[in-house]
This record gives C-alpha cells, sequence and structure tokens, in this order.
C-alpha cells in the first residue's frame, strides 16, 4: 500500500526532468540594440507566434513591422509559418537556426547571431505605436492582415 501511495504522489506531483524546446521557448522575448532605438519583440504562446521589429522614433513613440502565425519546434530548428502580417504576402514559412546559452535564447537569422531575453516590460499604454512595413528603405503604415504563404 505504501507503494501505491508513493506512486500516486510521484504521478500528481511529476518527476521533474528538463523542459522540452517548446516548453524553453514559450513567453515574452526581447532584443534591444546598444544604442535602445531598434528592436525585436517575440512571444510565443502555445503553438503561436508573434513578432515585432521596433524603431523608436521620439520618446513615447515606435513603428513596428509585425508578424503573426503559429510555429514548430525540434532540438535545433524553429519553423514559422506567418498568418497575418503589416507587410504584404504572400510571406513563405521559413526556419531558423536557436539555442540556448543560460537562460538567453539565441536565434541565428542569416549571418546574424540575436540574442533574446526574457521581457520583464509590460506594455505602457501611453505609447503610441504605429504599424506598417519596410518599403524599399521607407516605412509605410499598414494594418495587420492575413497573409499566405
Amino acid at each position: 500500500m505504501r507503494w501505491l501511495a508513493a506512486i500516486v504522489l510521484l504521478a500528481s506531483v511529476g518527476c521533474g526532468g528538463n523542459p522540452t524546446p517548446d516548453d524553453k521557448v514559450q513567453g515574452n522575448w526581447i532584443f534591444a540594440s546598444s544604442d535602445g532605438l531598434t528592436g525585436i519583440g517575440l512571444k510565443f504562446n502555445d503553438i503561436s507566434y508573434d513578432l515585432s521589429g521596433l524603431v523608436l522614433t521620439s520618446s513615447n513613440t515606435a513603428q513596428a513591422i509585425v508578424e503573426k502565425g503559429s510555429f514548430s519546434i525540434n532540438a535545433t530548428t524553429l519553423v514559422f509559418a506567418p498568418t497575418e502580417s503589416t507587410c504584404p504576402g504572400p510571406i513563405p514559412i521559413y526556419q531558423m537556426d536557436y539555442r540556448f546559452s543560460g537562460s538567453v535564447l539565441m536565434i541565428t537569422a542569416g549571418s546574424n547571431l540575436i540574442a533574446f531575453e526574457r521581457n520583464p516590460y509590460a506594455v505602457d499604454s501611453s505609447f503610441a505605436l504605429t504599424l506598417g512595413c519596410d518599403v524599399s528603405g521607407s516605412f509605410v503604415p499598414s494594418p495587420i492582415a492575413p497573409v499566405s504563404n
């Protein structure tokens, strides 16, 4: 009877172990340039992601290129399938290699290695964000809309 009670107790509290790659990426991540003028916000929630490229235009305004969709993950690769964007589609499914360095999420984007940290900041409701897309080097305001792959 004691063995049965111990097994039930272990099953109810879990045995610990290592989190899966999917468990480790869940939540809000942020990268900010060294000058603080540009950044990337990345949120993983279940199988969905939100990606925002930000450029500050003043102390309380910014421009943002936004992409949303679903993602999958394995031990070394993130696969993104965009479904919405502020840039016109189609936007193909793409993948990026990743790894963790301690608590930092390192994502390889082309030849760049981007270090994301957990985002401890709340959204400031007085902050004005203009959504849009970079078109030939110029930011053009545009709403988020469905895109195909």
